[in-house]
């Protein structure tokens, strides 16, 4: 309980910090100026595309999940709810609200929300490359002056990784399986009824989690799994740059010149704070940071980078939150929903 106060207080200390830096590069009119003048039609194209993106992301989970089927708006309200949840806690352990919900909202059993949560989140990550990569080389690599060629090179790196994961996740699992097994039967261990009760819950969710992620493994096209994480991918940047262009008019900067490119590095740069163990409550203040590093590092003046980072924050955020609380409202209200196994 300590723990958890000291990482809050040092959260909070943490927001408030970079924020109270982060305005004081900047005139506040300023920012009021922008917020007010937002370009409506964008701002919609955003919301639309995001949206998309969510529907898209709700079709690959009930694709990992078949044959077990349940009402497609039931799920669209986790999918919002786990989009509210993923940068509230560090290290991105709120998307492990998909899991929760799932399993105890949706009645679908533990061991096929987990892998299907497995499964997405290593498709999410073997998409990111592609994009980076891509991203790089279009904007120059003069442009991007912490040695582009290095930054290609770990991102080669982590998609090895990543894929290295991907292709032998069965086999971690099974590893882990092994390495409980052999705690729970330490005699210390049994000695503590709760403790190793508590373990061999673990052992056998890991275990059933491990069968389960081979039979969707055989039972889907990787490929067909990989290209509808490229397209939610690409959705989500493509909404986040609308967004930016509906804050940044040419009328408001004369210098505006971020195409979609060189949003997907920003982007990039500030997400890259949301696995880190520590960070400002909900990423304000690390996320703004980072944003406007990543663009001050590309040659962008302090103000533009900064008034981007912070309202495009705000406005995401707006946005995830208020259709997050509104899916937990109808979620809590719902009829019970059914699953069909084909």
């Amino acid at each position: 309980m300590k723990r958890k106060t000291v990482s809050l207080v040092f959260s909070l200390l943490l927001s408030g910090i970079l924020l109270f830096y982060l305005f004081s590069r900047i005139e506040f009119s300023r920012f009021q100026q922008i917020l007010t003048s937002l370009f409506w039609p964008l701002l919609l194209a955003y919301i639309i595309i995001a949206f998309l993106a969510s529907l898209f992301r709700t079709w690959r989970y009930q694709l990992l999940l078949k044959p077990r089927t349940t009402r497609t708006r039931d799920f669209l309200l986790v999918t919002l709810i786990r989009n509210l949840f993923v940068d509230l806690l560090p290290a991105r352990l709120g998307s492990l609200s998909y899991v929760y919900l799932t399993n105890r909202s949706l009645s679908f059993p533990f061991q096929a929300a987990a892998s299907s949560f497995l499964l997405a989140f290593l498709f999410d990550f073997l998409t990111l490359t592609p994009f980076l990569v891509t991203a790089i080389l279009w904007v120059g690599l003069e442009q991007i002056p912490l040695a582009s060629s290095y930054l290609i090179l770990i991102s080669v790196v982590f998609l090895g990784v990543v894929f290295f994961v991907f292709s032998q996740l069965a086999k971690i699992l099974h590893i882990l399986t092994l390495f409980f097994s052999q705690i729970e039967q330490s005699s210390k261990i049994r000695n503590r009824a709760k403790l190793h009760q508590a373990i061999f819950v673990i052992r056998e969710k890991i275990e059933a989690t491990t069968k389960e992620l081979d039979r969707t493994k055989n039972n889907h096209n990787s490929w067909w799994i990989f290209i509808l994480s490229l397209i939610i991918r690409a959705l989500k940047y493509l909404s986040l740059y609308f967004l930016l262009s509906a804050l940044l008019q040419p009328q408001l900067f004369s210098s505006f010149s971020l195409n979609f490119w060189t949003t997907i590095l920003a982007i990039t740069g500030a997400e890259l704070t949301s696995i880190l163990p520590i960070k400002g409550i909900a990423g304000f203040g690390t996320w703004e940071a980072a944003w406007a590093l990543s663009l001050n590092l590309m040659g962008y003046n302090a103000e533009l980078a900064i008034i981007s980072g912070l309202g495009l924050h705000l406005i995401t955020n707006l946005y995830e939150y208020s259709l997050g609380i509104l899916a937990m409202l109808i979620l809590a209200l719902r009829s019970n929903p059914r699953i069909h196994s084909n």
